[in-house]
């Protein structure tokens, strides 16, 4: 199956005094979707992560949503792919004083 389109999300955090955990959510009209979450540039000592923390998908176009919670941030994928995916939430954690610019990629393939 050949890439029929791409978005890129970017995104940032910094860590402050005590750390930083957050996300971003991209809603979609049901598509077979790979996302892929990866760093632009991490700066500061310690621990760091950015993936795929909850995705969502349909098993029919029009079907209900069924949910992938990948839990806390150990355990976030870093690269996503099936049919029927209707949302994408990347999530950030960063230690204290920590900065990170990241990008998540949504290819739609067909």
């Amino acid at each position: 199956m050949p890439i029929t389109g791409h978005q890129v999300h970017s995104f940032w955090g910094y860590g402050a005094d005590t750390g930083f955990t957050g996300s971003i959510t991209v809603n979609l009209s049901p598509a077979y979707i790979v996302a892929q979450a990866g760093y632009f540039e991490v700066d500061g000592d310690g621990l760091h992560r950015i993936g795929i923390k909850h995705y969502r998908y349909r098993l029919t176009p029009s079907g209900a949503d069924q949910d992938k919670d990948y839990g806390d941030w150990p355990s976030w994928a870093h690269t996503i792919g099936r049919d029927g995916i209707t949302s994408v939430t990347f999530g950030i954690a960063l230690g204290a004083h920590q900065e990170a610019h990241c990008y998540g990629n949504l290819f739609w393939w067909g």
